[in-house]
């Protein structure tokens, strides 16, 4: 079968069991996927400008002679988040045993968690011994130009026409920040179809029926209506409990949504931040913008100290975790609720709770203007993570693992990894692929979960025919059509990806904590310019000026 090009409509329920449990934890290379939420992809007839890979006439099932097993056994070793219980069941695992067979291989578990790895793999990397193959989220760092240049991991073939269904997933942008000096050195795992999709990983949610009985008659479309209309209702309080404004799954998570007020290119943390055209032909952070150092970034922080001040946002926030932010959504102990967009995980006991479906009550936030009037949202990185190859990995193995790959990107080992087989573990209704083992297909064959998202986060790497079956209600899949098309009709906005790339590949050790900044802000009692000015001369002391001078004579 010819395969299809990605679907955009991600399965939900798929990608919960294989997200949530992750921990979600950040790093300075990138956010984990969905940060302990579900990132959730809208309709597939939205489709964006920027098309996942795209369908290649190549994508056929392998040759009888490319079918053969190869003669020579190899052990692969594998650093994957929780792989040893992902592997654990060999002797039981029909998925396990049947790529371990096809491949004439043996996978070697090395354990990595979702609070470790990064230390882990750098220990592996400093004494020569990074397994076989690694799942790291280093590219967009200079650890990754460090460790290709030192020869920690081993570069991956130019030449993919041996592997035509890996080659067509890989003829994607994300493609060159896999590069070290024009040579590959990973594959990336693809998270989000398009850069529009990542819009879809932030909402703010909030109860339309307070805001009716607090007196309420119109939808906030702005910032300034939407902090009266929090206020409104905390003050009347309809429920008689006690309700506070807005909280968090994570206080991070409010850089993306009000950054993008002041300056969307500034929400980027870590060692890979967007730099801008200062507008005197002079490159900068975008987060320090400004005709001053930073003065971008004033209009952000006033309307984060003004929302907390008020009490539209909660006092508590940053002593909320993930449970108890959804719990105080739940129960009407809060009026807004910043986080990845699961509300219908809520349905059930809303209902119980409160006598109506969830989405009767409760409304999510438009995109709001910025401060220039135009709307934005905030582009990340569509691929998060990577697979990289120890330097230990010779060219035979190499070619083992492209095969095993590629098998991974075709149809039948897409159908194999996501669904199991056809009439023992699931069953096709009207195009839709139907798992019909209670607890899911890793309950009987825990290898699965590993094979599905080895080579990509996205579990519809589809096969005509084989169209993932779909819980999401109709009312959420209209609402996720209608922020992406928010999404994909925002402003254009002004990074020079070149000036990050230079940055990065400098090895400079400077980097942003954007993250601690706005909590400090936010939460203080002094002047909020006063404030940030110090922020800034901290900047300057770990070297900003420096990098600014750096990436300058690097791209003119």
């Amino acid at each position: 079968m010819k395969k299809k090009q990605l679907a955009i409509l991600l399965c939900v329920s798929m990608l919960a069991s294989m997200l949530i449990g992750c921990g979600g934890t950040k790093t300075e290379g990138g956010s984990a996927p969905a940060e302990q939420e579900v990132q959730e992809s809208a309709p597939a007839e939205q489709e964006a400008q920027e098309s996942a890979p795209a369908e290649e006439e190549a994508q056929e099932a392998p040759s009888e002679e490319s079918a053969q097993v190869p003669q020579e056994h190899m052990e692969i070793s594998v650093a994957y988040w929780g792989v040893e219980t992902y592997l654990g069941s060999r002797d039981t695992d029909r998925i396990l045993q049947d790529i371990e067979e096809k491949f004439n291989v043996t996978f070697v578990p090395m354990n990595i968690t979702w609070d470790d790895y990064g230390t882990k793999e750098q220990l592996w990397a400093s004494s020569d011994s990074l397994p076989d193959i690694a799942a790291v989220d280093i590219r967009n760092t200079k650890q990754f130009s460090e460790w290709a240049n030192d020869g920690v991991i081993r570069p991956v073939p130019e030449d993919l026409s041996a592997y035509p269904h890996l080659a067509a997933y890989l003829d994607y942008p994300s493609m060159e920040g896999c590069k070290v000096d024009g040579v590959p050195y990973a594959i990336f795992r693809l998270s989000n179809p398009t850069k529009y999709h990542t819009a879809l990983t932030r909402w703010i949610l909030y109860r339309w029926d307070l805001a009716q009985a607090a007196g309420v008659e119109k939808e906030p479309e702005n910032w300034q209506e939407f902090c009266d209309m929090i206020q409104a209702i905390v003050e009347a309080d309809p429920e008689g409990k006690n309700i506070s404004g807005m909280t968090a799954l994570d206080t991070a998570q409010l850089k993306e949504i009000f950054l993008s007020y002041a300056k969307p290119e500034a929400v980027v943390s870590g060692t890979t931040f967007k730099w801008v055209d200062n507008g005197d032909g002079t490159y900068i952070p975008a987060y320090f913008a400004g005709e001053n150092l930073g003065d971008d970034m004033l209009p952000a922080w006033n309307l984060l100290r003004d929302m907390y001040e008020n009490n539209v946002i909660e006092h508590d926030i940053s002593l909320t975790t993930q449970d108890m932010a959804k719990n105080k959504f739940l129960n009407g102990q809060a009026a807004a609720l910043l986080g990845t967009n699961s509300l219908e995980t809520m349905a059930d006991a809303w209902l119980e709770i409160h006598g109506t479906p969830v989405e009767e009550d409760v409304k999510y936030l438009d995109l709001m203007p910025s401060v220039d009037g135009n709307t934005y949202f905030w582009e990340t990185e569509t691929a998060w993570s990577e697979s990289v190859f120890g330097s230990a990995v010779d060219d035979a193995k190499m070619d083992r693992i492209l095969q095993i790959y590629d098998y991974l990107c075709s149809d039948e080992g897409i159908i194999l990894a996501d669904f199991g087989y056809e009439g023992e573990t699931f069953n096709v209704e009207n195009g839709e692929a139907i798992v019909t083992v209670e607890g899911g297909l890793a309950s009987l064959y825990p290898s699965a979960p590993l094979f599905q998202n080895l080579v990509a986060w996205l579990p519809n790497l589809t096969v005509e025919g084989y169209q993932y079956h779909d819980p999401v209600p109709q009312w959420k899949k209209d609402w996720m059509a209608d922020y992406l098309e928010q999404a994909q009709n925002t402003a254009e906005q002004s990074d020079v990806p070149e000036c990050t790339t230079a940055f990065v590949a400098s090895g400079s050790n400077f980097g942003l904590h954007i993250d601690d900044d706005l909590v400090i802000i936010m939460t203080g009692e002094r002047p909020v310019e006063e404030m940030w000015q110090e922020i800034i001369e901290d900047y300057e002391k770990d070297g900003l000026e420096e990098a600014i001078a750096l990436v300058n004579e690097a791209v003119k």
